[in-house]
Parts: structure tokens; C-alpha cells; sequence
């Protein structure tokens, strides 16, 4: 996580506003008014300029050290946190700033000078107008610098979206951490940039992919997993739910957590929950018919690949009922058994290196076989979760 923002006091003479507001309206999405409704609200606006702009005094809030340009054109507030800026550098990479850029301009020509405007925008911020008076200890106020407070986005994600945008260089050659990839998601979406939202997909999607996991992977904690889910359903990336889901699935510590208290997991819904007992349930039995089928197995029990060659490496046991009762009781008896039961997609890799105890016992022939029929299981497994946990349906 970033280290949090050492922030200093904004000028006195301002006056505090309901903290309570910007704490409400952060996390909550705005309810539109349908299309004719807001096309009359606007209407009467321009008509009636009084309604709108209502003489109060300026938001107070803390200044933030880190982005703080003293030659900069708007003071943007978010989550009483204030940051100076540079308008045109906002407008040239986000929607939502060249709207609040044009909305500015309409607003100045018919605002009184003087006066501190106010009102609730529709894009759901608050905006004003520094007064050029001196403060109470006679430090000049900002000239007329136009201020708006963004609801509906968290401080942190905003300072490491302006980071994003001051730096462009800074995660092309090392992407950004999830904490921060989720960040910066979020406040893309909210200001309408498309750059720094591709950005933040890339890296979340490079981190939870779509493809059949190779190698052994290291088991995340299961908030990160339930968190992605919750990013995938609200952002439309659903090439992220197979690879969290499954982790879900894996992990010891959810499945505890969910037997002590399911609120604590309130996030994922009831079906959720069913498709992944299902899909463990499913998975579980496909692992253990999987390894405790022996080489060449068939109608008549498992025989030995090299029997009928010239070569002198055969299988110690060549007898059917010999060799089935073998290499159970090898697998059985091992740490990859119970492994592979929490983890069967993960638990190919543990078959792989117990299999090699097995060299002085079974040809090569036999064992290859095995291996061959390993990882066609964990691919075909692989793609057996979009119909187990229902990603089709489950967006």
C-alpha cells in the first residue's frame, strides 16, 4: 500500500463544511435522473441562474503536499483532501474533466463576480469559486481559481491516478501492484480516462488470466480473490473470475472462514457458494480417479508398455492385479494425495515429482503414459470450471 499523504491545512477564513457529505457520497453511485428530467433540470437552470448558484463560502480542506502546483488553474477536492492542478493537462486524458472544463467556461460567463458559488453538479461534485479577497491574517486568497469537489472517489485512488498521469513512463516497465491496479481502475472509471484505465486492466488481467496455470503457483490470500470478483462483476472484465474463483476453491483458509461466518464473504451470493462446493466436489472426484489409475489401464487391468519389446527396462510388476495394487498404495501413502485433494489442477505438478520415485519400479514407457494423461486431465479440468462456477450466467 502507498504511504499515506502528509496534507497541510488550506487558508483560514474558510468555512468547514458537513464532513459527513463527502464521507456518505464516497463508495455510493449517483442515481440518475431519467433523460427528460435532467434535460428540464438543465433548462431551468440556464433560465433561472439563482437556483444553481447559491453565495456561500468556500470548502475548506487540507492541502495536499504532493500535488500542489502553485501555478495551477483548479483546485479539485476530493475526500477533504485539496489539489491544485493543471486544467488543461486533466481535460487532454479525461472525459470527465473536458465536460467540467466546458460546464466551467458556460458557468463563468454568467457567474457574478465576487461571489462563491456552490451547487450539487450533475456529475456529482460540488464547485466554487475562490474569492480574490485577502484571508483574516492578510495572506491573498486564490485569484478566482475555480474549485470542485469529486464525490464518489477515494482520496488514495486519486493520488495514485495523478501519479499515473504525472509519470505515463512510471509502469511500463514495472507494472503496478494489485492494491494499486484496483486503485487506479476505479478512479479511470470515475473520471472517464481511457489510458490510465488500460493500464490498470492490463496489469489485473496479466495477474488473474484465463490460461491453464503452469508451475506451482503460490496460494494468495482469499480476500484478494473475493475482492478481483467483486472488481470483475463491477468493471466487465470477466476473464479475471475463473483464475479468482478457483482460488477460492484452493484455499483452506476460505473454506474455514465460510464455516465460521458467511457474512464475512457477504460479496460472493448464494450461487457463488453452490457453484464452488459443486466444483470442488466435482474436481476432488476426477483427482482421485485420476491417480489411482495405473498405467495402460483397460478392461483387463493395467499392463506393462514394454513387455512385448526387446528393450531390458520392463515394470517390476507386470501382473495386472500386482501393478494396480502398487501404484495406489504409492500415491495413496504419499503427501500429494491430501495436496492434491484441496488443489487438484495444482496437485499434476506434486504427481509429476512423486513419479519420479517410481523409476527403479515402472518403465518408461508406463510412466510417460502417465504424465501424458496428467496434464490432458489438468487442461480438460481447466475448462471444466466455466460450466462448474457458471461464468456465463454469472456476471
Amino acid at each position: 500500500m502507498a504511504k499515506a499523504e502528509n496534507t497541510t491545512r488550506n487558508a483560514p477564513g474558510t468555512t468547514l463544511t458537513q464532513a459527513g457529505d463527502a464521507n456518505q457520497a464516497a463508495g455510493k453511485k449517483r442515481e440518475s435522473l431519467p433523460e427528460n428530467d435532467e434535460q428540464s433540470v438543465r433548462k431551468r437552470a440556464r433560465a433561472n441562474p439563482g437556483d444553481a448558484l447559491v453565495p456561500v463560502h468556500a470548502i475548506s480542506y487540507e492541502q495536499s503536499t504532493q500535488f500542489w502546483y502553485p501555478d495551477g488553474n483548479i483546485i479539485l477536492i476530493v475526500e477533504g483532501v485539496g489539489f491544485k492542478l493543471y486544467r488543461a493537462r486533466l481535460a487532454a486524458y479525461c472525459h470527465y474533466f473536458a465536460n467540467l472544463t466546458s460546464s466551467l467556461a458556460d458557468e463563468g460567463n454568467s457567474s457574478h463576480h465576487g461571489q462563491l458559488c456552490s451547487g450539487d453538479g450533475e456529475d456529482g461534485h460540488t464547485h466554487s469559486m475562490d474569492d480574490s479577497r485577502p484571508s483574516s491574517d492578510g495572506r491573498p486568497q486564490h485569484p478566482r481559481i475555480p474549485s470542485y469537489e469529486i464525490k464518489d472517489l477515494a482520496a488514495c485512488d486519486f493520488r495514485r491516478f495523478l501519479s499515473a498521469l504525472d509519470t505515463p513512463l512510471k509502469y511500463f516497465l514495472e507494472p503496478p501492484r494489485q492494491s494499486t491496479a484496483i486503485s487506479l481502475l476505479r478512479a479511470a472509471k470515475r473520471l472517464e480516462c481511457e489510458a490510465v484505465g488500460k493500464v490498470a486492466k492490463r496489469t489485473l488481467l496479466d495477474l488473474w488470466n484465463n490460461e491453464v496455470p503452469n508451475g506451482v503457483i503460490p496460494l494468495c490470500p482469499y480476500s484478494d480473490a473475493v475482492s478481483v470478483i467483486d472488481i470483475a462483476r463491477k468493471f466487465h472484465l470477466p476473464e479475471m473470475l475463473k483464475c479468482a474463483f478457483y482460488e477460492l476453491l484452493r484455499s483452506p483458509a476460505f473454506w474455514a472462514v465460510l464455516a465460521d461466518d458467511r457474512h464475512s464473504v457477504d460479496t460472493l451470493s448464494e450461487a457463488d457458494l453452490l457453484n464452488l462446493h459443486n466444483a470442488r466436489y466435482v474436481l476432488q472426484r476426477e483427482w482421485r480417479a485420476m491417480v489411482l489409475t495405473p498405467p495402460f489401464a483397460g478392461p483387463d487391468g493395467s499392463h506393462c508398455a514394454s513387455v512385448p519389446t526387446p528393450k531390458p527396462k520392463k515394470c517390476k510388476h507386470t501382473a495386472a492385479d500386482a501393478r494396480v495394487g502398487f501404484w495406489r498404495s504409492h500415491f495413496i501413502d504419499s503427501e500429494v494425495w491430501e495436496m492434491g485433494a484441496l488443489d487438484p489442477i495444482g496437485g499434476i505438478n506434486g504427481l509429476r515429482d512423486a513419479a519420479q520415485g517410481l523409476k527403479n519400479a515402472w518403465c518408461v514407457r508406463c510412466l510417460n503414459e502417465r504424465k501424458e494423461a496428467w496434464e490432458a486431465a489438468k487442461v480438460r479440468w481447466w475448462g471444466m470450471l466455466d460450466d462448474l462456477f457458471q461464468l456465463r450466467q454469472n456476471m
